[in-house]
């Protein structure tokens, strides 16, 4: 039923709203401000640098300064720390969690050919937040949770113009997953007013690919300075073949939990463009300075959640949520 949907995308958009509070410290939306151990030490300045394997996720034309054969992995941790205020529960903070973040890349490069190549592994990045005991506007105790990762295998080709210029080009071949709950035990009836019942909603195991491309060029004028311009595409990412679960153990005529086939539309991952700058005064120092616009404004808007094919015989409006 229409209500039902909108009730839905609702919670979840006030879902990823509390989890928003991730961006203040570590990322940017969705996305980590930097990847592996070099690239957070300098802020995640990384554009006219990107003289690692790690360029893949950042400038593409950065792997055509590497020769030879390059291997690289690391791991990172997130561990968010969120809280949000309100009339019901005052200061709340979230559940201690942490989000293991892997990469693996490998570049091959040759002096006798201006073509650099490489593939790359990459935790992206998402969210999560946790916020157990609320006080629901139904006079009991709940919880909320919501969790997307994404992780991408990237290609990546890059092709030398001279030795202070080259262009590049990565596919980012994403997947990613995404769980939620709001309220997913409570059950509340209104008898006088039907259609401001609320029935508890939990999704788990909606998952699907998502491709971006990524375009970035690498110049150095001279010895000492160096530049980087980078675009990544929008990703869209629809979710499908989960289970949503709708707590109508209050509801006269059905009694019990209802498990839906679950579909998520309208969770997009923005597209990104950049401009960096290096300085080598020396061969031991470097200043870098990236400027970067992610463009959430044209990215997630409204997510809608649809529940159809009930496990449970049901009437209209109940056979879809």
């Amino acid at each position: 039923m229409n209500t039902s949907r909108l009730r839905c995308a609702a919670a979840f958009a006030l879902i990823l709203a509390l989890a928003a509070p991730v961006a203040v410290h570590a990322t940017n939306g969705m996305y980590l401000i930097g990847y592996g151990p070099e690239t957070i030490g300098r802020g995640g300045a990384n554009l006219a640098i990107s003289d690692r394997t790690l360029a893949v996720n950042f400038n593409p034309a950065g792997i055509a300064q590497l020769q030879g054969n390059h291997l690289a992995a690391s791991l990172s941790f997130l561990a968010p720390s969120l809280s949000f205020e309100n009339g019901l529960n005052g200061s709340t903070d979230a559940e201690s969690r942490y989000f293991p973040l892997p990469t693996v890349t490998y570049v091959r490069g040759a002096k006798d050919s201006p073509w650099t190549w490489g593939v790359g592994f990459v935790a992206q990045g998402g969210l999560g937040a946790t916020f157990d005991n609320l006080n629901t506007p139904f006079g009991n105790q709940d919880q909320t949770y919501t969790q997307v990762r994404y992780g991408t295998v990237i290609p990546t080709v890059a092709y030398s113009v001279n030795e202070d210029m080259a262009f590049g080009l990565s596919l980012n071949l994403g997947y990613a997953d995404a769980a939620f709950r709001f309220f997913p035990n409570t059950s509340f009836f209104n008898q006088q007013a039907p259609q401001f019942s609320f029935p508890g909603v939990k999704m788990e195991g909606a998952a699907g690919t998502q491709t971006s491309a990524r375009i970035g060029w690498w110049w150095r004028p001279q010895p000492k300075f160096s530049l980087g311009l980078v675009y990544q595409t929008k990703t869209d990412s629809n979710f499908d073949g989960g289970d949503l679960y709708v707590n109508y153990t209050g509801f006269p005529g059905i009694g019990q939990r209802v498990r839906y086939d679950a579909k998520m539309d309208g969770f997009t991952f923005a597209a990104q463009a950049g401009i960096g700058f290096a300085y080598r005064p020396n061969d031991k120092w470097v200043v870098a300075l990236d400027v970067k616009r992610y463009f959430w404004d044209d990215a997630i808007d409204t997510i809608t959640v649809v529940g159809t094919n009930p496990d449970l015989a049901l009437p209209a409006p109940f056979d879809q949520v």
